[in-house]
Order: C-alpha cells, then sequence, then structure tokens
C-alpha cells in the first residue's frame, strides 16, 4: 500500500474531525452541562462505552478465525472513545443534546488515562507486553477534538447572533464533511480495503451491531438516551486507531481493520437510526381499536 495515499488519508481525516468539532462546538455553544441531572445514566454509559464494547471486541476476536493483525484492528478501534463524530450522529437522531455534549467531552477526558490502561489490559490478554503512554492519546485528543470543540463553544458563546445564523448551514456541512470524508477514504483506499477479506468485513460488521445494540439496551431502549449512547458505543475514534496502530506490528493491515469498522459502523448505526423511525413513525401512526367509537 502507497505510504502517500496512507498518509493523505490520514490528513484528510484529521482536518475533517478538526473541523466538525469546532462546528460542534459552535452549534452546542447554548447547552449547559450543569443542567445534565444524571449521574446514574453518565456512569452507566461510561461502562457500557469503555467496558463493554472492548469486551465484546475480545469475544468477536476469540470466536471468528481472524489474522493477528485484523484481531489487533478491531481490539484497538474497540478502545478508542470519544470520537466527535458520535456526537453529531447522536444529535442527529436524539433530541437528547445536553446528555450527547456531557458523554462526549467525558469520554474525551478519560480517554487519556483508559485507553493507555486498556492497551496495557488487552496486550496482557493476548500474552504480549505492549505499553502506550498517555503523550500520544492526550496529544490526538486535544489537537483534533478538544481544542476545536473548545474553540466552537467559546465562539459560539461570544456570538450568539452568529451561531443562530449559522447553525443550520454548519449542521449541513458536519453531515456533507462525513459523507465526504468517506467517499474519499474509498477513492484512495477502496482496493486496498476490499483486499482485507470477508472474515475481517464480517468481524467489523459483527462487532458494530453488538456495540450498538449494547448501547440501545444500556441507555434505556428509547428515542433519547439509547439512541445517543448507541451512537458512542459504535462509533469510535479513527485518527486515535490510526495512531495506536502505528505502534503496532502490522501497521498498513491494522489501520485498514480500523478503517474498515468506521465505515461499516457508520452504516450499521444509520440503518438502526432509520429502522427505530420508521417503528416510531408505525407506532404513532397506528390508531387503537375502539378510539373511533370513543369519539
Amino acid at each position: 500500500m502507497s505510504q502517500d495515499k496512507l498518509h493523505l488519508t490520514a490528513e484528510i481525516v484529521h482536518v475533517t474531525m478538526a473541523t466538525i468539532a469546532f462546528a460542534i462546538g459552535m452549534s452546542a455553544a447554548a447547552i449547559r452541562l450543569r443542567d445534565f441531572r444524571r449521574p446514574g445514566l453518565l456512569a452507566r454509559s461510561l461502562f457500557a462505552v469503555m467496558v463493554v464494547v472492548p469486551a465484546l471486541a475480545v469475544l468477536v476476536v476469540r470466536a471468528l478465525p481472524l489474522q493477528d493483525a485484523d484481531a489487533a484492528g478491531l481490539l484497538v478501534v474497540a478502545i478508542c472513545v470519544g470520537p466527535v463524530a458520535a456526537f453529531e450522529r447522536a444529535r442527529s437522531a436524539s433530541s437528547d443534546a445536553t446528555y450527547a455534549l456531557m458523554l462526549g467531552v467525558t469520554l474525551m477526558l478519560a480517554s487519556i488515562v483508559v485507553v493507555p490502561l486498556s492497551v496495557i489490559v488487552l496486550a496482557a490478554l493476548h500474552g504480549r507486553h505492549l505499553y502506550v503512554g498517555a503523550g500520544p492519546v492526550l496529544r490526538t485528543t486535544i489537537a483534533m477534538e478538544l481544542v476545536p470543540l473548545a474553540a466552537g463553544v467559546a465562539l459560539g458563546r461570544i456570538a450568539p447572533k452568529l451561531r443562530a445564523a449559522i447553525d443550520g448551514p454548519l449542521s449541513a456541512l458536519t453531515n456533507v464533511a462525513l459523507v465526504a470524508v468517506v467517499a474519499l477514504v474509498l477513492v484512495l483506499l477502496g482496493k486496498h480495503l476490499v483486499s482485507i477479506g470477508p472474515m475481517a468485513w464480517l468481524a467489523c460488521a459483527l462487532l458494530a451491531v453488538l456495540a450498538v445494540s449494547a448501547g440501545w439496551l444500556l441507555g434505556g431502549r428509547d428515542g433519547g438516551t439509547g439512541l445517543v449512547l448507541a451512537a458512542f458505543t459504535s462509533l469510535r475514534f479513527p485518527m486515535l486507531g490510526i495512531a495506536l496502530a502505528g505502534m503496532t506490528a502490522h501497521r498498513e493491515r491494522v489501520i485498514l481493520v480500523v478503517l474498515a469498522y468506521v465505515l461499516t459502523s457508520a452504516i450499521v448505526f444509520a440503518l438502526f437510526v432509520a429502522g427505530q423511525r420508521l417503528v416510531s413513525r408505525g407506532s404513532t401512526q397506528t390508531v387503537p381499536e375502539g378510539a373511533h367509537a370513543e369519539k
């Protein structure tokens, strides 16, 4: 695989994620995190994202006959928590923006400690010694998420009229940017992504389905918190995954598996949201038997 294509892909994802983080910050400027009063839900959500999903990844890796590099890629992506894209997807799918922002910010901060610890635990489970300091996680999280997110929030609060005027276009821009980066990844690396084989893609799809299901069940199985948590359990932080993949023995293959999971999980979550909306629409249109008679 061309190193130039790989580097270009990483840079495109980097710029796109930072831009989306800034746009999300602008849109979220009116949200007051102190209004969130559900510590039990937050604790359950953190457990789902940081413990349940990596545990599911371990089960998938042990259940399927995967190459070592494919297993490493799946485990790497499972511990890359707190992507800003998950907040955008959650906000689009649910009205509970306060919970989504609180969970997103908490995961970004927690990842600085949790990700290095998760690497050690997962390496130990596979009989290997691997150490990742907080430095790479800190640099990736701050540069691509926290700084642009904070800048967007600050600008949105300083200029509320500007925020109100561009909130709609910014939301549309983030959606277009996500679609565009997916298209570019497919153009640049499509042939290489296909080469990882059906078993690796099956593993990505299986983990994505399990992650969405876990989020939905632990989030409350409703159109608010359930969809938000499903977004955060299924959608992971691609740039952090690429950074961690660079520390493995099969760097290029692991990066391809990380990207394959990112694409697969986005599709699985989109299908899940569409299905939930169809179910919700059907339930609201159903008239209870005898309702007309009562009128």
